[in-house]
């Protein structure tokens, strides 16, 4: 992080929207090249009820994920209904669904290259207030 700060000190230009833009292009498309696994959770509808099980059965995947030493990514980007995604939208959907079925999550899967400590996690109970 110093490092960097120190380079956009030095060089003013890499802290552009331009070049912050070409970093994240660069570094996506060198995930996308180096990631063995691609899923998708589709479901028959783009009901809520469809969408709340997809997040729950994406949350089930993530765990499960983790405790085989997998790590998950989500690539929503293509999947959201604003009318600037609309052609990317219809595409995805046009390659990898029929029916009026819905791709509720699309995700990339592998092996991490470095070890990363897990986030806390609360009990569910901790939320909960019993009367």
């Amino acid at each position: 992080m110093h490092l960097m700060q120190g380079l956009v000190t030095v060089f003013p230009s890499m802290n552009s929207g331009r070049a912050s833009s070409d970093r994240f292009i660069q570094s996506t498309r060198t995930s996308a090249e180096n990631t063995p696994a691609y899923a998708m959770i589709i479901t028959r509808d783009n009901s809520r009820s469809s969408q709340v099980k997809s997040g729950m059965l994406y949350s089930k995947l993530i765990l499960t994920a983790h405790q085989m030493g997998l790590a998950m990514q989500p690539l929503s980007q293509t999947l959201e209904e604003y009318p600037e995604m609309e052609k990317l939208y219809n595409s995805i959907h046009q390659n990898y669904t029929s029916n009026g079925k819905t791709i509720q999550m699309l995700f990339r899967l592998g092996k991490p290259s470095k070890e990363v400590p897990q986030s806390m996690r609360r009990d569910v109970m901790d939320l909960i207030i019993q009367e």
